[in-house]
């Protein structure tokens, strides 16, 4: 389902309220329906935030990349990073790999850490 400029501001307004809340922060893009996100903070607040994304009916098929332990956050003074783009735009990036290629790939080998 694709989302309308009016839910995103609606769902960034609450995410950046909960990112404060936890001091976590995120980077999140959004391509035409799909989200792809890094959670950044402490374990027990990323987990939270986590398992309310993965509670909400609205999400579906959600992929793990990586959950690893981190040094130094990589968006620390932000607490909601977004960025907007269309399927035809990332197709010009260099090494852009679709959503369906990773799944391909998580299939084939044990390389993406996915949640359990």
């Amino acid at each position: 389902k694709l989302f309308t400029d009016n839910q995103l501001v609606e769902l960034l307004t609450i995410a950046v309220k909960n990112n404060t809340i936890r001091n976590v922060t995120r980077f999140l893009i959004y391509v035409e329906g799909s989200f792809i996100q890094v959670l950044e903070g402490k374990k027990p607040d990323v987990e939270l935030i986590f398992d309310k994304i993965s509670n909400n009916n609205r999400h579906h098929q959600i992929l793990v990349l990586d959950r690893s332990n981190i040094k130094k956050r990589n968006f620390e003074t932000w607490s909601m990073g977004f960025n907007s783009f269309r399927h035809e735009e990332l197709i010009l990036i260099d090494g852009y790999s679709s959503i369906s290629n990773l799944k391909l790939l998580d299939k084939q080998s044990d390389v993406l850490d996915l949640w359990q």
